[in-house]
């Protein structure tokens, strides 16, 4: 899941991790400084509820997270946003 800044991937996972979910961060120098987020596994062992009530956390963490911090969905859109220059060079 995309966050943007580290600080907001950060603070989900150790909500998360209050709730009792492990998760991990994907931040610099994994990633770029920009790019930072939240990843998690899921495997053949795991039910299909555990798997709903993970996501269904999730995405209460992520919500309060970005409210508490005054940031947006739209702002994580623009940071991981690629600008292609197709003008630059030629594909011949």
């Amino acid at each position: 899941m995309a966050t943007s800044r580290a600080e907001l991937a950060c603070e989900i996972v150790e909500q998360m991790m209050k709730r009792g979910f492990l998760l991990n961060l994907g931040i610099f120098p994994a990633v770029s400084h920009k790019h930072s987020g939240v990843r998690f596994t899921i495997t053949v062992l795991q039910s299909f509820e555990c798997i709903e009530q993970m996501v269904n956390a999730l995405n209460e963490e992520f919500a309060d997270t970005l409210k508490r911090h005054h940031y947006s969905v739209e702002q994580i859109k623009i940071a991981f946003k690629t600008i292609v220059d197709t003008g630059s060079a030629s594909m011949n």
